[in-house]
């Protein structure tokens, strides 16, 4: 979160009567929480115990997709 943001979001929450730093710290958590990538999704399916997608699978990604994702991940944007 850039200090722009920060300091926006700090002075809503006050003139809204809550506390900035709070507000601050919950909208952070907010946006690590959907800032999940590629890799935190592999890792949290093998917390769960479950086996990588075999090809013919349908959760299996093609070449396309396949692409799409390992160029927008180098770019370090989100996939959607």
């Amino acid at each position: 979160m850039n200090k722009f943001a920060h300091a926006y979001i700090t002075k809503l929450a006050e003139l809204a009567g809550l506390n900035g730093r709070d507000a601050v710290r919950a909208i952070y958590d907010l946006d690590k929480e959907a800032a999940t990538g590629l890799w935190d999704n592999i890792r949290a399916k093998k917390e769960r115990g479950e086996k990588p997608a075999k090809p013919g699978d349908k959760d299996y990604p093609d070449s396309e997709n396949w692409k799409e994702v390992t160029a927008i991940s180098e770019k370090g944007e989100s996939a959607e």
